[in-house]
């Protein structure tokens, strides 16, 4: 801003100062001898030829009110113009015919103002008419020198219009007399302030130009710090976790033991006994009817004594059935396949003319309920098969795919139909009568 503001005032003082010369030297023009003369011969050089105009243009008459603003244009100039001396700057002699070479008759050609278009004489005949787009002006008052028609005067010839030039953008002056420097061939060749000649020409109506904007500076382009890319991190390479294989089935075994395990004499028949991985290491003795006694308190049989005419998995006679439980299950357990349950058994008094018929039952339990997950029945009309000791039968059937929960446990019911020829003794719990479950899992590992 601070810039702008030095050149304003800078501009400003180069204003004055030439104003002030321009004053000082018309007072001095004006001071000396012969300045009332000027030895020049002002007639317009320019010529124009109409031939090419269009025919039959006619001009609008110049009406009386422009010439009636013209002069209240001037008068208000001359009021405003205080402090500032308007001089003529010619002054047409009064010289003789003979001075003038026979040329009275034409009259001089008022000097243009400042900001209008030169004055135009009346179409002379044998002349086109000038083109619509020239500025009509108005023929000074007061008596017309008289001439030939379709004679031109041999000195003075008839100013042609010319096409008003297009406005150039400049600032509008302010108020108050334009003083402008004329260069003209004169004695006293000095730039004099031009006023508007004796008389009152009529000003041609003109626009005036508008001052063009002034065109807003061009904002600078800002500057954009390039900021450098910041280095990419190289990503590690992800460490693809191996996944853990699927788990093949494994073949678990569940031993079916006594309470105590290992047995060593006779006890009282259980409700509930367990069955898990524990390989039984009892002795067997030599003869089967040596076996321990494990319902010592229900009879005097050895091993384990069922009374035939059971129900099912939830018969509710203590005598009638026998269930194995294994340890709560530590983590969920999945079993599939099939299910082949392993025993030791005998009819009543290893008779072999007996007939027996055993179900087996493997379920799913929770504590409050059980599912069942599959079931077999062997019946055998000869069930000892000639044996006169304790004999292996086994049951499979299919359990499918079986998700036991966390928490719970897998328990065997043994019962003898009623299909049995009589009641039937089971083994279990030594070296040698291992009777088991065995189970194909995956997962977690059974207790």
């Amino acid at each position: 801003m601070w810039p702008s503001f030095r050149l304003t005032v800078t501009a400003a003082l180069i204003v004055v100062a030439s104003f002030l010369l321009v004053a000082l030297a018309a007072t001095l023009a004006l001071v000396r001898a012969q300045v009332e003369a000027v030895d020049a011969d002002l007639a317009s050089v320019i010529r124009a030829d109409y031939s090419a105009d269009p025919r039959g243009t006619k001009l609008a008459p110049l009406t009386e009110g422009i010439v009636a603003v013209a002069r209240a244009d001037e008068g208000r100039l001359r009021e405003t113009a205080s402090g500032v001396e308007i001089v003529p700057v010619f002054h047409q002699p009064h010289a003789s015919v003979a001075e003038q070479g026979g040329d009275a008759a034409t009259p001089s050609t008022p000097a243009a103002d400042p900001g209008q278009a030169p004055p135009t004489s009346q179409p002379t005949p044998g002349y086109s008419t000038p083109h619509p787009g020239m500025s009509p002006t108005h023929t000074p008052s007061g008596p017309q020198p008289s001439q030939t028609p379709g004679t031109l005067p041999p000195k003075s010839p008839i100013p042609t219009a010319k096409p008003t030039p297009e406005p150039t953008s400049q600032p509008t002056p302010g108020p108050g007399p334009s003083v402008t420097s004329t260069p003209a061939t004169t004695r006293t060749p000095t730039p004099v302030p031009t006023a508007s000649p004796t008389g009152t020409p009529s000003r041609t109506p003109t626009t005036t130009p508008s001052p063009a904007p002034t065109p807003a500076p061009t904002a600078l382009p800002t500057l954009t710090p390039t900021v450098p890319p910041s280095p990419t991190a190289t990503p590690s390479p992800t460490l693809t976790p191996t996944p853990t294989p699927t788990p093949l089935p494994t073949q678990v075994i569940l031993y079916l033991h006594n309470n105590p395990t290992p047995p060593t004499g006779d006890t009282p028949a259980h409700d509930l006994l367990v069955m898990d991985y524990d390989l039984p290491t009892a002795p067997d003795p030599s003869d089967p009817f040596d076996f321990y006694n494990y319902d010592a308190d229900r009879n005097d049989s050895p091993g384990l004594t069922i009374v035939r005419g059971g129900s099912g998995p939830n018969e509710g006679d203590a005598a009638r059935h026998q269930h194995w439980q294994t340890p709560a299950l530590p983590a969920a357990v999945t079993m599939q396949g099939q299910a082949t349950v392993k025993l030791w058994s005998a009819t009543k008094d290893f008779d072999t003319t007996k007939g027996g018929a055993v179900s087996a039952y493997l379920r799913d339990c929770d504590g409050s309920s059980c599912v069942e997950l599959g079931g077999g029945t062997v019946s055998d009309s000869t069930w000892q098969q000639g044996s006169a000791t304790w004999v292996l039968k086994t049951f499979t059937f299919p359990v499918g795919t079986y998700t036991a929960g966390a928490g719970n446990v897998l328990e065997l019911v043994v019962v003898v139909g009623a299909s049995s020829t009589d009641d039937m003794w089971f083994a279990y719990d030594t070296n040698d009568r291992k009777s088991r479950v065995t189970l194909s899992t995956s997962g977690a590992a059974l207790p």
